[in-house]
């Protein structure tokens, strides 16, 4: 038992605590179990069902359905398991790496997402598995292959949702490799303004222009090349269910990020992750489908990390939330299985519809909303921050990452920080 406190260094929280966590999971669960309850969502007569053989072969929703989510203990992979698990009573399985607690220090929020997904999940029947381990390991590819073959048999949706800052893999000659991303722009220096959430303060920074190793490292890490190597992997072990599917999740954003984000190393790596989807739709056709889930900007543990990033998502959470627009993580991850796959899938088989995109940030971007936007970035100032930014909010959504500032936990009171996770597969 110990009395748990944020301990934030630079970008991240380095303490987590669990009944925070806890709470926010459950609160996630019952928005999806409230709005199916109230016909809001997953209406059995539009989910699709095999009737035939050539339907069977056609990529679907449908409830039981098994996914295979690689990074589902935080953020829009965690997300995808609650929204598939209390929505759809999806069997899961959830490869991602995190930090169990020990000699006095808590576990990682991951840690704690997943112990109370877990638990949720148990309670309610739903079959769930977790890999603790490096998503780009083979070791860890394996094991999981095994889960899959022993409690599952094959999977019908795979979800793509990893935002690691560091790759290690092997060349020809066993040597091992270490790819590190990076957040830089491409041909030049960028200079641009940002917020300092801690200070309450707005400064200008200036990010030098990325190398050519830099860019080539940032699409080994956050490029295709691990998605496709995971479907390869699931058809090679002939895993892949009728009509599977399988998500990425990117971000595009608006002409205000471009320089950092769509033009910089990270937009070269989701330029490699959509030429990924692409291929897999050409490689694996009539067997498999491909989309990447273009997604709203939020507060994430990786967006932190990006400069003007937390500047630009401030502005946009006070825009939308003025327009009654705003949406979480649940609430957008709730929109993408139960209204926007399911109408891509339809227009998809209707027209043959080959766009890859399924555009889940359409509120973000608004013409309205990224005017507005931009009007009150070029005006933001230290005096005027808090009036023109939802600063409060970002604070929030911050530490809500982490568990801390959850309406219903007493923070004063000491908690018990080592929460086993069951579901472990050794």
């Amino acid at each position: 038992m110990m009395l748990i406190e944020p301990k934030i260094k630079g970008f991240i929280c380095i303490t987590a605590h669990p009944l925070g966590r806890q709470k926010s999971v459950e609160s996630m669960a019952k928005h999806v179990i409230d709005a199916k309850r109230a016909g809001q969502a997953f209406d059995a007569a539009k989910l699709s069902h095999p009737s035939s053989s050539k339907q069977e072969r056609r990529p679907m929703l449908r409830e039981g359905l098994r996914a295979l989510i690689i990074g589902g203990s935080a953020g829009y992979g965690l997300a995808s398991r609650v929204v598939l698990g209390f929505g759809l009573k999806a069997s899961t399985v959830n490869v991602s790496l995190e930090r169990a607690a020990k000699a006095g220090r808590t576990a990682s929020a991951g840690w704690y997402n997943s112990a109370a997904y877990v638990n949720m999940a148990k309670q309610a029947g739903l079959p769930c598995f977790d890999i603790n381990g490096d998503a780009f390991d083979s070791e860890v590819k394996r094991k999981t292959i095994e889960c899959i073959k022993k409690e599952l048999s094959a999977i019908d949706i795979l979800i793509y949702s990893v935002a690691a800052p560091k790759r290690k893999t092997q060349d020809e000659h066993g040597e091992t490799l270490v790819y590190s991303s990076a957040l830089k722009p491409i041909g030049k220096a960028f200079r641009t303004k940002t917020m300092n959430s801690k200070q309450k303060s707005i400064h200008e920074v200036e990010i030098p222009a990325a190398s050519a190793e830099e860019i080539f490292a940032t699409k080994k890490v956050m490029g295709g090349e691990d998605w496709e190597s995971w479907v390869t992997l699931l058809a090679k072990e002939n895993l892949l269910a009728p009509g599977f599917l399988t998500l990425a999740y990117s971000y595009i954003g608006p002409e205000l990020t471009s320089s950092i984000y769509r033009e910089g190393t990270i937009g070269e790596a989701k330029k490699h992750l959509e030429k990924t989807a692409l291929l897999l739709n050409k490689t694996f056709a009539g067997r498999a489908a491909a989309f990447i889930s273009v997604n709203k900007a939020l507060v994430t543990q990786a967006s932190a990390a990006i400069p003007t990033l937390p500047l630009y998502v401030s502005l946009l959470y006070k825009v939308m939330k003025e327009k009654n627009l705003h949406e979480d993580v649940s609430e957008q991850m709730l929109r993408l299985f139960s209204e926007k796959l399911q109408k891509h899938l339809q227009s998809r088989q209707e027209n043959e519809n080959e766009d890859v995109f399924i555009r889940l940030d359409d509120y973000e971007m608004r013409p309205d909303v990224q005017a507005e936007v931009k009007d009150r970035f070029l005006k933001i100032k230290d005096e005027n921050l808090e009036q023109l930014a939802d600063t409060k909010g970002y604070d929030t959504a911050f530490l809500n990452l982490f568990g801390f500032a959850v309406p219903g936990v007493d923070y004063q009171l000491a908690c018990e920080e080592n929460v086993p996770l069951s579901s472990l597969v050794e």
